[in-house]
């Protein structure tokens, strides 16, 4: 008999195999701090049914006598991940496993049925399991473990309630914290052998990779590790639960955490010195690589070369370097907690609930809700400041309100405790938002954040010179009323698609010679000291009101702007990573070419190197500006097209004159070209540093739009945003913001990094006054 089959329920009793047993139900709690506590029988063996019977106890215990207990750390749906997903995946989520609790029909989900059936027969109370790990690890299991989903009446949305508020309790007071991740894949054992054998690689070498961006699998010590294994460590890392939202609060919380995977359980101990080496090395980010590097195999695809470099058949190789990036995570918040966060923990060890939310967003919850109860519960006891956690009560865990209202009150609270409107910068782009009836001011945490906030790169901005957020009452619940300064409105605007050069153009190619010159009257520039080496250029920045005459050119503004001015956590970026930018627009056209040519000259090609070309020709400055550099691009358009047109790099192209060019002329193009395809010596190439480069301004860019504004200035703000849109300066936020009027206010758009503005110059000009305004739902 099918063993779901088993099972019918008819009114308040139901049969299971031969016998007829009542269906479960609750009692209510005594008291606030009561709990109910899981006690796992042995499972009996039955002829009627495919499957043993699984028979559990209930007892209720106030977690003020301290009671002796284990709590379970797992997910409810499929735990293998997208990877590895069934045909009927989402029945994994549904409560339709039956169990006996106290001689009665309770229903649990699949995965958790996995659990307890492991648990029952093999690893009792008084049974040691076996353990992976770097030595041997004596644990055993508690008589009583607390579960969730059956301790808590999950139809009883004020029990809800009511016992989240205690699991920080729970998980701070249990004995130990088991980490289920689901059944064994096939790969258990080789993925925790792999997990020992990179806990125990040198440490030290993995930070020097990650600073010097050389990723080398001989020097690293991982070069004997074979592929299989790291094919294993995919799909360890793949599995759901290392992105479970509550993973924040049941592992950082835990005394003593065990993970249990099939029949094998290791330690964080060894799991956290593997997840250290493979986040520090950056070696996360190449699991695909690496895998089919080494000979692995892909998953569910059949073999791959020994030597092949494709990773298309690894799709999730994303998300399990996210599994990695989370427990780092995890590993430095669950440091700070206790008190011993390192130095290197730097802003990461930060335990505010706005913090949390943002560190943990890529994290992933069955009920949106719990994103911020989740988080909750660690910022309560993380932080020492009684002023803050009296803040923090205001949030009291509520299933019955929508998500809305719960993120909205949530940021509300948020904004007052902290005194700055920091919160605004983690809105996600409108084209992304998913929880209906948000008000356009707060995030929206069922969803990761597509663009990292700029505040990520650890860099100090105050566009509004460190003013502060005050609240405003507001007798609308989904209104918030700010202080703010409209600056300019945006006139131009680029696209998302396409090479960076391209997607830039537009908004470029209407700035005026010098960055900053307006009609009537020019913007002055202040000479800054560049921290670039000695011997190099000093840089312009603009500030406000006028300092001196020198002025820098719309080519010092863009290259600054797509970095955000920042290079290697430096700002201002040193004058000397233009020769990066003049490189990497040398590859821009190079990877054209080379598209145009190996595809036959196609017209699509042909259409993405005329745009290419086009862009670079929008980037000139007129001669009488003083711009020599820029003074020859008015022939590289034709030049480019006619290299392309004969056959590629394999022609005579006119010499346009000697000097240094920011903007390459077609003989170091040509030369780089050589150079990048092996055929030319000589040439100096620092591949190093045009990837530098490259990665700073992809992380600044990518999802976002280039704009400019009446006034002249070039920023970089949110995919949505449109011309006529306006550019405001905000008490309490340290950069600008782009807002859309609408009826009855302002919806934010987003965040913008405006290249002139970042460090309160606007907040100086005479015209500058701050007024109220509304922002409100979009």
């Amino acid at each position: 008999m099918d063993y779901l089959q088993s099972i019918e329920i008819t009114g308040p009793s139901a049969r299971f195999g031969t016998g007829e047993y009542n269906e479960f139900r609750y009692e209510p709690l005594p008291c606030p701090s009561s709990i109910r506590l899981v006690e796992i029988d042995a499972t009996r063996e039955t002829q009627a049914i495919e499957k043993p019977r699984i028979e559990c106890s209930l007892v209720t215990v106030d977690l003020d006598s301290s009671p002796v207990f284990d709590a379970l750390s797992y997910t409810w749906g499929y735990p293998l991940g997208e990877g590895a997903l069934p045909i009927d995946h989402s029945s994994f989520q549904e409560r339709k496993w039956p169990i006996l609790c106290n001689g009665r029909i309770l229903l649990v989900a699949a995965n958790l049925w996995d659990f307890l059936h492991k648990a029952a027969t093999e690893f009792p109370p008084d049974f040691n399991p076996k353990f992976a790990g770097i030595r041997a690890y004596p644990w055993q299991r508690s008589r009583y473990i607390w579960i969730d989903a059956i301790c808590i009446n999950q139809e009883d949305f004020d029990e809800r309630s009511t016992q989240v508020t205690l699991m920080n309790r729970i998980y701070t007071q249990a004995k130990s914290v088991i980490a289920w991740l689901g059944a064994d894949n096939g790969t258990t054992s080789a993925a925790l052998e792999g997990l020992v054998r990179v806990a125990l690689l040198d440490r030290a070498k993995a930070n020097e990779a990650f600073i010097s961006g050389r990723f080398n699998a001989a020097a690293l010590g991982l070069d004997d590790i074979p592929g299989d294994t790291w094919a294993a460590l995919y799909h360890y890392f793949d599995r759901v639960w290392f992105t479970r939202a509550w993973v924040m609060q049941e592992v950082v919380l835990a005394r003593e955490l065990v993970l249990l995977c099939g029949s094998l359980f290791t330690t964080w101990d060894v799991t956290s010195l593997a997840v250290s080496f493979l986040s520090n090395s950056g070696w996360a980010n190449r699991f695909a690589s690496q895998m089919v590097e080494f000979g692995g195999k892909p998953p569910f695809h059949g073999r791959v070369g020994p030597r092949a470099k494709s990773t298309k058949k690894w799709p999730r190789a994303d998300v399990t370097a996210q599994g990695v990036k989370i427990m780092e995570q995890v590993m430095i918040t669950r440091r700070a907690i206790r008190g011993k966060a390192r130095s290197s923990d730097g802003l990461f060890s930060d335990l505010s609930l706005e913090s949390l939310l943002a560190k943990y967003r890529p994290c992933q919850a069955t009920d949106p809700r719990d994103k911020i109860y989740a988080a909750l519960g660690v910022a309560k006891a993380g932080l020492p400041y009684a002023m803050i956690k009296a803040q923090l009560d205001k949030i009291v865990p509520d299933y019955r309100a929508s998500v809305a209202s719960v993120y909205t009150d949530a940021v509300r609270i948020m904004l007052a405790s902290a005194g700055n409107l920091r919160i605004l910068s983690h809105v996600q782009d409108k084209s992304h938002s998913k929880t209906p009836n948000l008000p356009s001011w707060v995030p929206d945490y069922s969803i990761p954040i597509t663009a990292d906030p700029f505040e990520s790169m650890l860099v100090s901005f105050s566009a509004s010179s460190h003013s502060k957020y005050t609240p405003i009452p507001s007798s609308s619940p989904t209104n918030l009323i700010i202080q703010a300064f409209k600056l300019d409105t945006i006139t131009s605007v680029g696209t998302t698609d396409g090479p960076l050069l391209t997607r830039i153009a537009k908004p470029v190619s209407v700035l005026r010679p010098f960055y900053g010159q307006k009609a009537p009257r020019r913007v002055n520039f202040i000479r800054i000291p560049s921290t670039a080496p000695p011997g190099r250029e000093d840089i312009f920045i603009p500030v406000h009101p006028p300092g001196s005459t020198a002025m820098a050119t719309k080519i010092d503004a863009l290259w600054r702007t797509i970095t955000a001015n920042t290079m290697e956590g430096i700002h201002p970026a040193p004058q000397h990573w233009q020769s990066a930018f003049s490189d990497w627009i040398c590859l821009q056209v190079c990877q054209a070419m080379d598209k145009f040519t190996a595809s036959g000259k196609s017209e699509v090609a042909e259409a993405e190197l005329e745009a290419v070309c086009g862009a670079l020709d929008l980037l000139k400055v007129d001669e009488k500006g003083g711009y020599a550099e820029c003074a020859h691009l008015e022939v590289m358009g034709g030049v480019y097209d006619q290299m392309a047109r004969r056959g590629g790099w394999g022609v005579e192209v006119p010499t346009t004159g000697a000097g240094t060019r920011i903007v390459p002329d077609s003989v170091r193009l040509r030369d780089v070209a050589l150079r990048i395809s092996g055929r030319k010596e000589g040439v100096v190439w620092d591949n190093g540093r045009v990837e530098r480069f490259m990665n700073q301004a992809d992380f600044v860019t990518d999802h976002r739009r280039a704009f400019s504004t009446a006034d002249g200035y070039l920023g970089i703000g949110p995919a949505s945003l449109e011309e006529g849109d306006g550019l405001f300066i905000l008490a309490g936020a340290d950069y600008p913001f782009v807002l859309r009027e609408i009826d009855g206010g302002y919806e934010v758009i987003g965040e913008a990094y405006v290249h002139g503005i970042m460090h309160g110059e606007a907040v100086r000009e005479e015209k500058f006054r701050f007024s109220p305004i509304t922002l409100v739902r979009r």
